[in-house]
């Protein structure tokens, strides 16, 4: 004779919303994928400009195209770091790229 061990082990009345919050808690939900803008989020990061004029490029590299000036104290949002320069512009965006050590 079977005998179902899940259905003879008592259950938390909240175990299902406890779950949910426990991997919504991890950054895991239901249907979303590892990649794209959701794995972006993640990595995003609230920087400073520390110098006190910060050229923003089009390419992380001094051979980038000056797209714009920051000034010290502007708040940028860093998407991704790449040999010391980082990212401030979404996935969706135009590249912007500024030099790491300037910022804090």
């Amino acid at each position: 004779m079977a005998v179902d061990l899940q259905a003879a082990q008592p259950r938390h009345p909240h175990a299902e919303m406890l779950a949910s919050n426990s991997a919504a808690a991890k950054g895991q939900t239901h249907g979303a994928s590892e990649s794209g803008t959701q794995k972006t989020r993640q990595n995003e990061r609230e920087r400073y400009v520390s110098a006190s004029t910060l050229n923003v490029r089009s390419a992380g590299s001094s051979g980038g195209k000056v797209l714009r000036k920051l000034k010290q104290g502007e708040r940028v949002q860093a998407y991704e770091t790449r040999n010391g320069w980082v990212r401030i512009s979404p996935d969706n965006a135009t590249p912007e790229w500024v030099v790491g050590s300037s910022l804090r």
